[in-house]
């Protein structure tokens, strides 16, 4: 190879190298943002966290981001304890570590230290805290003092030791596995120890051989999940957290502590700070309102998500449920707003916030999203009759399926209307002490398509029941007394179907809806006649009549049935088979207490995802046997035509 081209070559690869050095340099620039950028506002902490930090916090803060801020600069300013709860799942460590350090930098404590539960979380909070520093380019420009040696270590802790100016000591460490990363000097430090990892202990030497010790602990989620449904290790993680914390200051020394957490049981260490009186405190939910009669389960919102939640577990693709969701949005979201609009997974075709957050409460259930969303758990064991699906399903007496049991005296059916999947039926048999047993139930499938006119949506379920009625009527035990829920859209068409239904079918179908107590009143110019055991007789403008029902009342009583042993009065039993799914549809809806505000009785449910239909038409049926004479009293009306004679129809499907 001769000289000339010996040189050529080592000319190109120098060229290469430069080019690919560009490369990284551009890439680097574009991963970090362009400098070129006005330096926030001093005392803004959220544009400064967006400005300096902002492949941390690529999406807009929301409601509860700017709660977790200004709580923070609250007990920096004030001294005060403050405990924080938001839902899990916003990103609250990634804020307290970006605010963490814009309290260093920005002079306004001198050690701040992190708090987690655990090594994985503290490790984190150092990583964030070391990577900014030693690679953050805006920091470098604005925060020169502080940062320079950082830029200069590349990372590297050795290094940064050995580095000097002017001939003397930095004093700057990364100390990542001390726990402790250490500013040039004496401008500050940082630190991270974990509840259990002796954060008593956590301080580091000064350059002149002082002892700096905390000056701000950032407890960051206190508990785990075990620790959370164990008293005792509640206690004891409280005790750690009053000692070995607060003490970390030293005896002479007051060091404000902020806890950012998410509650997970009541009474637990998130629960206890928060209602603790010394301790300010603050708690966000997910959902901040919830759509309008989200509480009634007959509202529109309501009756419109139920039906939007029997699409998606239908739907594997997903592409129904969406449709239904852009059709019917103005109704499903209309009075609600939650804490972080932009907290949905767009990769997974999710529309908006509103949609994520319901649709983690169904899948969720009511429990944990209370808990771990909302930052309100609901308490277990306070049902008024503790009941589950284990103690339903034990209730089975000797009779098999569609059998009328010899003490019946009158057969009620009841059915609840889904349009997305079907008619939910049952049918009951009461004696006169009001002692009840299921001989049937089930669903009679039926499917309204999404984008259907009103007018589809009405001939489908007219023609659904038609064919319902018809079975009902074919059965052996078949029902003297007929409810069907008249509640919500479906009102008209329920109204028209029993006015014929004994032409079309040969029973009388008997209109009904249930109101709760906030909104059931047997008094005023509505109601026809004298009312019953909490059902009346209503009749509008245009002389159309049907029973008005007390949902909660009659809730409770078919409830309270299952507690009471086979064959006992007011009990409830059902025929031989597995009834597992009723059981726990049942279950979903449990009374948790009742009393009386002012003079009015007041009722408390507690109302888990999923179906509960069967427990609808339990409530249903307990309501008919009353408007036909069989209520909690004993008595039976005289227009009850009686049957005593105990009747086989051989097995119905359930």
């Amino acid at each position: 190879m001769t000289a000339k081209t010996s040189a050529q070559t080592a000319k190109r690869v120098a060229k290469c190298r430069a080019k690919k050095r560009n490369i990284k340099t551009k890439a680097s620039a574009s991963k970090r943002g362009s400098l070129s950028f006005a330096r926030p506002r001093k005392g803004d902490p959220e544009a400064w966290l967006l400005a300096y930090l902002p492949a941390a916090f690529p999406l807009p803060f929301g409601k509860v981001h700017c709660d977790i801020i200004a709580e923070f600069i609250f007990c920096l300013e004030s001294g005060s304890n403050t405990a924080i709860a938001a839902p899990r799942g916003t990103g609250k460590s990634t804020i307290i570590n970006g605010l963490v350090l814009y309290a260093l930098l920005e002079e306004l404590t001198p050690f701040p230290v992190v708090i987690p539960w655990d090594d994985k979380a503290k490790r984190r909070a150092l990583r964030f805290w070391s990577g900014e520093l030693c690679h953050n380019p805006r920091l470098h420009r604005d925060y020169m003092k502080a940062t320079a040696v950082f830029k200069a270590c590349r990372g590297q802790a050795n290094r940064l030791a050995s580095l000097t100016e002017n001939g003397e000591s930095t004093g700057a460490r990364l100390g990542i596995t001390e726990g402790v990363i250490v500013l040039p000097h004496g401008l500050g430090a940082i630190g991270s120890a974990t509840i259990n990892g002796n954060p008593r202990g956590l301080n580091y030497a000064a350059i002149d051989g002082s002892v700096i010790r905390p000056s701000l602990a950032v407890v960051d989620d206190p508990q785990d999940r075990e620790t959370a449904k164990s008293k005792a290790r509640v206690a004891e993680t409280i005790e750690i957290i009053n000692g070995d914390v607060q003490g970390m200051a030293g005896p002479d020394s007051r060091m404000p502590i902020i806890m950012p957490c998410t509650v997970i049981e009541s009474g637990d260490v998130a629960e206890h700070y928060l209602t603790h009186p010394d301790w300010r405190s603050v708690r966000v939910g997910q959902i901040v309102s919830w759509p309008t009669g989200w509480d009634n389960k007959k509202s529109v919102a309501r009756g419109l998500w139920d039906e939007w939640n029997g699409i998606r577990q239908e739907d594997e693709k997903g592409k129904l449920a969406l449709a239904y969701y852009a059709e019917h949005k103005a109704e499903m979201t209309a009075g609600m707003a939650v804490s972080w609009s932009a907290r949905f997974d767009a990769k997974r075709g999710q529309p908006d916030a509103f949609y994520a957050a319901i649709l983690d409460w169904y899948t969720m259930g009511d429990e944990s999203f209370a808990a771990e969303r909302q930052n309100a758990p609901i308490k277990r064991g306070v049902t008024l009759y503790n009941l589950n699906a284990d103690i339903i399903c034990s209730r089975v007496s000797d009779l098999h399926p569609g059998q009328v049991p010899a003490w019946s005296r009158l057969r009620v059916a009841a059915t609840d209307i889904n349009w997305s999947y079907g008619l939910t039926w049952g049918i009951l048999a009461f004696g006169q002490d009001q002692t009840g047993a299921v001989l049937g139930y089930g669903v009679h499938e039926m499917s309204v398509q999404p984008g259907a006119t009103e007018a589809e949506t009405a001939k489908a379920i007219y023609e659904a029941f038609v064919v319902h009625g018809r079975y009902l009527a074919s059965l052996a035990c078949s029902p003297e007394v007929w409810m069907i829920d008249a509640s919500g859209t479906p009102f008209d068409t329920v109204l028209r179907f029993c006015s014929k239904s004994i032409r079309l079918c040969g029973i009388q179908a008997t209109p009904a809806t249930g109101r709760g107590w906030k909104h059931y009143r047997p008094y005023g110019k509505s109601v026809v006649g004298k009312p019953r055991e909490q059902c009346h007789l209503t009749i509008d403008l245009e002389g159309r009549k049907w029973i008005s029902w007390h949902s909660d009342y009659w809730k409770e009583q078919a409830q309270k049935a299952w507690t009471g042993s086979v064959g006992a009065p007011g009990s409830c039993s059902l025929p031989a088979g597995n009834h597992r799914e009723f059981a726990d549809q049942i279950c979903r809806e449990q009374l948790a207490g009742k009393s009386m505000v002012g003079p009015q009785m007041v009722w408390n449910w507690h109302t888990q995802p999923g179906r509960h239909d069967y427990g609808d038409c339990m409530a249903m049926a307990y309501m008919g046997a009353a408007w036909a004479g069989i209520g909690t009293q004993g008595q039976v009306s005289q227009e009850v035509r009686r049957s005593t004679r105990a009747r086989s129809t051989g097995p119905i499907l359930i």
